[in-house]
């Protein structure tokens, strides 16, 4: 989590351009596995973080593991704080107006010496597009954070990335959803024990049954796939020591 801190704080004080910052989760590396757009747009992602436990697991038997999850929410929170030190600014886009509006006020309230230089709600037409990135452009902020789901974020960054003319974009989910208040987020025993899915699942069971049914038994399938691919190289080795 420090990393992308500190490579946020780069990006600003370099006046970068449009960085974008990406997590992924479970459900997410499924879809994309079977969607080549959201796949190109993961991979061309300026910094990419895993944001489910189940993923840093798998990680540990590879070459090179992840070190820690990085959820959205948690690098929000994270840029919030520094940002009340550093002074930056923000663009706020996605949710309802109602939430969005809830979030603009406690932000201000818990955050004074960081700056909101716009926000406005995810409920409009493609064809309104132009009129919100030139709104964010003519902002001057340096983070634009974006409420949308998936995969409807990042096709949105990717098609006005460039555009946006902020220092850093990061695609934050949900999370202005908890932020405000409307839905709550997992013990931190739940969160340890990659059990943050069946926490949402217990909250909104008709809207995630599907989604997490479906995306967590194809992992568990793809994971078994991979096993002896990951495990065969090291049992020849440990049989050739033993010769």
């Amino acid at each position: 989590m420090q990393d992308v801190i500190e490579w946020v704080c780069n990006a600003i004080h370099a006046r970068a351009s449009d960085q974008y910052v990406l997590v992924i989760n479970v459900a997410k590396l499924v879809k994309a596995l079977e969607d080549e757009d959201l796949h190109r747009i993961i991979d061309g992602a300026d910094l990419v973080g895993v944001d489910g436990m189940p993923l840093v697991w798998y990680s540990k038997l590879l070459p090179e593991c992840l070190p820690e999850k990085v959820s959205g929410i948690d690098i929000m929170m994270m840029m919030f704080q520094a940002a009340n030190r550093a002074r930056w600014s923000f663009y706020f886009l996605g949710a309802t107006e109602e939430v969005i509006g809830a979030v603009r006020r406690k932000f201000l309230t818990e955050f004074p010496c960081a700056t909101l230089l716009g926000y406005r709600d995810g409920y409009f037409k493609e064809a309104e597009e132009p009129a919100v990135v030139e709104k964010i452009r003519s902002s001057g902020a340096n983070i634009l954070l974006i409420g949308f789901g998936s995969p409807r974020k990042e096709i949105f960054v990717e098609r006005w990335k460039g555009q946006f003319g902020v220092n850093v974009i990061h695609g934050v989910g949900g999370s202005f959803d908890i932020y405000a208040g409307v839905t709550k987020r997992a013990p931190m025993w739940m969160q340890s024990a990659g059990l943050e899915w069946l926490y949402r699942l217990a909250q909104e069971p008709k809207r995630m049954f599907s989604r997490y049914a479906v995306t967590n038994t194809k992992f568990a399938v793809l994971v078994v796939r991979e096993l002896p691919r990951i495990f065969w190289p090291k049992i020849v080795s440990l049989f050739h020591k033993q010769l």
